[in-house]
């Protein structure tokens, strides 16, 4: 979906949520949500989980404890 689309349909959004969604899957895949699945994709997805990080972040020492540097 280009700029422009996109920006039209944000300025529409006044309206429900359900349907500005509805409006951005239906500009995104015209064939609906099948139009760009492959077996082999859904396969790898189904096997796949995400990892969890064993590692702790060190803490953050400035005065406010959340600065961008540390985090």
């Amino acid at each position: 979906m280009d700029a422009e689309n996109f920006a039209t349909l944000v300025a529409r959004a006044a309206g429900p949520a359900e349907q500005l969604l509805g409006d951005l899957v239906a500009g995104s895949w015209p064939g609906g949500p099948a139009d760009h699945t492959q077996p082999v994709a859904r396969e790898w997805l189904r096997r796949w989980a995400p990892k969890r990080l064993m590692l702790e972040p060190p803490l953050c020492s400035c005065p406010q404890g959340r600065c961008r540097t540390c985090n």
